[in-house]
């Protein structure tokens, strides 16, 4: 093999690698922004839940 081969194939498994990095990354993020909405959907539901309940007191009172 001549070395431009070997220079080819190096460049090749290095694009290849570089793409598989690079699509986990995408997929990582979206994950990421995944949890931080269902979070934030939780933390909305639970303030939800406690200002009803709030206005039981009040009602009650």
């Amino acid at each position: 093999m001549m070395y431009t081969d070997i220079l080819f194939f190096i460049s090749l498994f290095g694009g290849l690698i570089l793409a598989v990095a690079a699509i986990l990354a995408v997929i990582l993020l979206l994950v990421w922004v995944y949890r931080i909405l269902a979070t934030l959907k939780d933390i909305r539901r639970l303030l939800a839940a406690s200002q009803t309940d709030q206005l039981a007191e009040h009602r009650q009172e």
